[in-house]
């Protein structure tokens, strides 16, 4: 049975700086919070724990204004997803020490945001309304910015005021472009920032190749992800025998049957070493790997 880990997967560049940041200060000082999972990928997050990382759930200080004065000096990590502005001012007001992982392509947005709106423009977040990177993002403008993924949405917005478009950084191409093409037919003054992250955008057409090259994808990624659960359907779309998995334990023995080519894939938020151990798993079960 031939193995292979697809090339192209693997934790995206922006969630790998933030975990190698860290791992850094937990290095430096074992005491660190994080505002929210680092990655949506369990089995990460419970390793990161047993290096001594805790975490508490964004929507705490997002609902619960007191909630900042609790952690009062504490040192606090903030994922790549990044935090809005008020947040954060919340945070340094109760004398946290922020250790920053938020994604570059992410802060670039927020800035590109808060320009726009003192503008005066309307701006359209084109992205998940209840995902972290999209509330920071609106959080950044909040009196002039609106989420939108559907035509529906766009159509509940004045069309004569001047707009900026912008996406999360993690949202599908085609849906972007579907979008956007429907704002140029409708505002005239329209600025458009595709902020989609390459590493993400180009993932797409990577894993469809993969896919259809192997007869069965056994794609490693956390349940609860948006990343995996898109990338899992792109998976499936070009190879119906495609399974997605959190350990190598959930492979069953069934799925192997008549199988020569195995691959093995994640989406951004998979570590190497996840595909890695799935990888060490059937190896153990095939005595003739190639």
């Amino acid at each position: 049975m031939r193995i292979e880990i697809d090339r192209n997967a693997g934790v995206c560049p922006g969630v790998l700086r933030a975990i190698r940041l860290c791992e850094d200060e937990l290095k430096k000082n074992g005491e660190l919070i994080a505002v929210g999972p680092i990655i949506h990928n369990s089995k990460e997050v419970e390793r990161l724990a047993s290096l001594g990382l805790k975490t508490v759930a964004q929507e705490v200080f997002e609902t619960n204004g007191a909630s900042t004065e609790n952690y009062q000096e504490k040192r606090l990590f903030i994922r790549a997803h990044g935090i809005s502005p008020i947040l954060r001012q919340r945070f340094e007001s109760a004398d946290c020490e922020l250790i920053d992982g938020t994604c570059p392509v992410v802060l670039r947005s927020q800035k590109w945001i808060q320009k726009y709106a003192e503008a005066g423009y309307q701006i359209i977040i084109i992205g998940k309304p209840t995902h972290a990177e999209v509330l920071g993002l609106k959080g950044a403008a909040p009196n002039a910015a609106h989420v939108a993924m559907t035509i529906e949405d766009l159509s509940q917005l004045d069309f004569q005021k001047k707009t900026m478009v912008i996406a999360q950084t993690t949202i599908n191409q085609k849906k972007f472009e579907e979008l956007t093409h429907f704002l140029k037919l409708k505002v005239s003054n329209l600025v458009i920032k595709n902020t989609i992250c390459r590493a993400v955008s180009s993932r797409h057409e990577n894993l469809r190749e993969f896919a259809a090259s192997v007869d069965m994808v056994l794609f490693v990624g956390g349940r609860h992800s948006s990343n995996t659960n898109e990338l899992f359907q792109i998976c499936l779309s070009r190879n119906p025998d495609s399974h997605l998995i959190e350990s190598p334990e959930e492979i069953q023995s069934d799925w192997l049957k008549d199988v020569k080519a195995v691959g093995i894939s994640g989406s951004a938020s998979t570590p190497l070493w996840q595909m890695e151990q799935v990888r060490a798993h059937l190896l153990s079960l095939d005595s003739t790997p190639i």
